[in-house]
């Protein structure tokens, strides 16, 4: 169901090179010759995607490309390490 909503394309639409080069949208495709495979997991999968995807329902999961998909988990990493860092930044009591 979700490939087929994707017409088998990857959905990516977040990475800077797809926007300058592909007029915002990911071109790889799913291709049994080449052996790409997409992926269909969440828009937002968090920093821990394992973790959520069986409560994702099916209407809100995309057509990733795996090096797409790997991407946004990194950057979604990123994103809560510098959030969990701003968390203890603000709990620390000061020492002195």
């Amino acid at each position: 169901m979700v490939m087929h909503r994707a017409a088998w394309r990857c959905q990516c639409t977040r990475c800077p090179a797809h926007k300058r080069q592909y007029q915002g949208r990911c071109e790889t495709e799913s291709d049994e010759q080449t052996g790409v495979r997409l992926i269909a997991a969440p828009l937002d999968p968090g920093p821990d995607p394992l973790r959520h995807i069986p409560t994702v329902p099916v209407d809100q999961l995309r057509a990733w490309c795996p090096p797409c998909y790997d991407r946004l988990i990194t950057d979604r990493r990123a994103q809560y390490r510098k959030e969990a860092e701003w968390q203890i930044r603000d709990r620390a009591v000061p020492l002195f």
